[in-house]
């Protein structure tokens, strides 16, 4: 995440290709991908780089060092800063993604929520990393249902299904059902 918060930092003049509603407002440095729509109501910092096919909105706020994939959907009243969402992802209404990695493919339910915490230390592949500043970590391929709360430095793997009401507070491994 602060590789991709400095190359966003360092782009200039990115392009805006999409279509903007009226009532859109965007701040700063902001890329927009050829065939997105940006609803009405929506407010966007850059630096932020969104790709093509995407629909964001109405009433989405996007804040600085924040990249979105193609074909991404982000329902209304979503929040989301400093975080990397790849390509093909719904995220519905109510969100609040921050200093988050949020894989291909995901489906995150109304009210998805990524704690954030500073100075955590998270244990990737038997080895501890310190991270200064980390929400959550969403492998490729996951269902989360609504009103879900993963903890910070959480990693959900790749391919596992999360029902409704859930709080997330241990890594999940590779095809894991919370019920």
């Amino acid at each position: 995440m602060k590789a991709n918060a400095t190359v966003l930092n360092a782009s200039k003049n990115l392009k805006q290709e999409g279509e903007l509603e009226e009532g859109v407002i965007i701040r700063g440095n902001v890329a927009i991908g050829k065939n997105t729509i940006i609803r009405s109501g929506t407010y966007i910092v850059g630096p932020v780089v969104i790709g093509e096919n995407c629909d964001i909105g109405p009433n989405v706020v996007i804040l600085p060092s924040t990249t979105i994939g193609d074909n991404v959907s982000i329902r209304s009243f979503t929040e989301i800063q400093n975080s990397i969402i790849m390509n093909d992802c719904r995220i519905s209404s109510h969100g609040q993604i921050s200093n988050s990695i949020i894989g291909s493919n995901n489906t995150l339910g109304p009210g998805f929520t990524a704690e954030e915490k500073e100075n955590l230390e998270i244990n990737i592949n038997c080895k501890v990393h310190k991270a200064p500043k980390l929400g959550t970590i969403l492998g490729d391929d996951n269902r989360i249902g609504g009103r879900v709360l993963v903890k910070a430095g959480v990693m959900i793997a790749v391919n596992c299904q999360v029902e409704s009401g859930n709080t997330i507070y241990r890594d999940l491994s590779r095809d894991s059902v919370v019920l």
